[in-house]
């Protein structure tokens, strides 16, 4: 009985282990909404930045 007990307590050890390796690596809600939120920001920048470049440019060429 002793020794089951020490083998459950030793799997248990390792299950915290394992389960704050998983807290560690995976990330939560509020990870993917920045990175979303970020992602955003960035293409709609860009996207701001294609536009005007391009009618821009396209306004010097016709002149031309």
């Amino acid at each position: 009985m002793l020794q089951r007990v020490k083998e459950l307590e030793t799997k248990v050890a390792t299950l915290v282990t394992d389960v704050a390796i998983i807290k560690d690596k995976l990330a939560s809600k509020e990870d993917i909404q920045s990175v979303k939120t970020e992602l955003h920001k960035e293409l709609n920048a860009q996207n701001m930045e294609n536009h005007y470049s391009s009618s821009h440019n396209c306004a010097y060429s016709c002149l031309f």
